[in-house]
């Protein structure tokens, strides 16, 4: 069989204008960061890519890390505020903090680009204040989690210490490949050359083209399996009241990040004592993730067809939960299948509505008709294309024996609960000016 090494250089053959486009961003990364840090970032970075779980896997490697030193995450998308992807010693930073890593580093950066004829990107603008905040808080362990795909996000061009590939799935097929073993090559160029590379994904398949990788360019490879989750398991025996461990899915994330805690501490000749991180992972508060925001509403980021399955998991490991009415609010960006996506949710949902994004999304008309039909019509199905609209509807429907739960897009979960009416209108506009204006 030929190398998927091979298979990556055919496919950047194929589409070498785009390749060298691609690569050539990454650059500017690796010189914009030169620039701003010529004698090196004292951060030492791990790289964090994959389908699902990245993001919690980074905010577990920032509470083992932090017990030995100071640690930060970076990640993204945020869901209410622009802070919430940066997190130091397990706290988002301060509003102040951006506006000085702005208005003092990134901007006069970005107004020099500009007139030396480049044009500093989102991504760039993103990973640059994350880099000043690092250095402010004199933050030793960075864990960086990748935007989409791996290989040509920005984040790669980032020197790091070990990449971490959580799992694989369907998520970004028109960008990524039709085909799983693509979407694997794309993620699986994380690896760099020498430094660890560790994964959890379940998948032979998706391991032996990881594996192959990691050999070709001599990165030790790790993998995760059964073992490991059920050593993780065992250990968090002491915490019977666990908030995260209670689903398949973290405690695949647990023992991953315990994994990597321990080998890269190790190499330091620190001693990771394991319990204790488990505790520390098990604090960790995520925004939108299965999170009860008011009494009987429930939000949860679930935007792919992994994330609706560990939602509907998350429901069904909770018996006083899996009894009750559930109405669902719900809303797809993107270039999503709702078949695809949404068919889980049929077997648990008594009533949906359907709403829209406020960037590109799924018609939810086309969703409406979707799921329809997969329901045979028993489940009660509407649209309401405003999202404000589409929640007080629910909350009509409330009664003491039933709850909301809103999933989907990020964008529509802002909409519905964020606090903050002026962060709530800026992030619905988004890019105004650049879409209104010529500059």
């Amino acid at each position: 069989m030929s190398h998927p090494a091979y298979w990556n250089t055919l496919d950047q053959i194929y589409h070498c204008q785009w390749t060298a486009h691609k690569l050539a961003h990454l650059e500017e990364v690796k010189g914009a960061i030169a620039q701003c840090w010529p004698k090196g970032h004292p951060t030492r970075f791990i790289q964090v890519a994959g389908t699902n779980g990245k993001g919690t896997v980074g905010r577990f490697l920032e509470a083992c890390f932090s017990m030995v030193g100071i640690a930060g995450t970076v990640a993204s998308p945020h869901l209410f505020d622009y802070r919430e992807r940066f997190t130091i010693q397990g706290s988002y930073v301060s509003q102040r903090d951006i506006i000085d890593a702005w208005e003092n580093t990134v901007l006069p950066f970005c107004v020099q680009s500009v007139q030396a004829g480049h044009e500093p990107s989102y991504s760039l603008v993103y990973i640059l204040i994350a880099l000043v905040l690092f250095e402010k808080y004199q933050v030793v362990w960075g864990i960086m989690e990748t935007g989409l795909g791996g290989r040509y996000d920005p984040i790669t061009a980032l020197e790091v210490e070990a990449v971490v590939l959580t799992n694989v799935g369907n998520d970004h097929r028109h960008i990524l490949g039709e085909n799983l073993w693509q979407r694997v090559l794309d993620k699986s160029g994380i690896c760099r050359k020498g430094k660890p590379f560790f994964t959890a994904d379940a998948c032979t398949e998706n391991r032996d083209i990881m594996a192959l990788i990691c050999d070709f360019y001599g990165a030790p490879f790790f993998s995760v399996g059964d073992q490991e989750i059920e050593a993780f398991q065992n250990m968090i025996e002491e915490m019977p009241d666990n908030k995260h461990f209670k689903v398949l899915h973290n405690l695949r994330n647990g023992a991953l990040s315990l994994a990597v805690a321990r080998y890269l501490l190790n190499q330091e000749n620190h001693v990771l004592d394991s319990v204790c991180a488990c505790k520390n992972m098990d604090q960790i508060h995520f925004p939108g993730r299965f999170e009860q925001i008011e009494p009987q509403i429930y939000i949860d980021i679930a935007h792919n067809l992994d994330k609706i399955n560990a939602l509907v998991d998350q429901i069904r490991a909770d018996q006083t939960l899996l009894h009750k009415k559930k109405i669902f609010i719900l809303g797809l960006s993107g270039h999503r299948d709702p078949k695809e996506v949404l068919a889980p949710l049929v077997s648990i949902a008594n009533s949906i509505i359907v709403t829209s994004t406020p960037k590109e999304g799924v018609d939810p008309e086309e969703i409406k008709r979707v799921l329809d039909a997969l329901s045979g019509e028993s489940i009660k199905i509407q649209v309401i294309a405003e999202p404000e609209k589409a929640l007080a509807q629910a909350r009509k429907e409330l009664d003491e024996d039933s709850v909301i739960i809103a999933t989907g897009s990020t964008f529509v979960l802002d909409q519905l609960f964020n606090p903050d009416a002026h962060i709530r209108a800026l992030n619905r506009m988004g890019a105004w000016r650049t879409r209104n204006t010529t500059i």
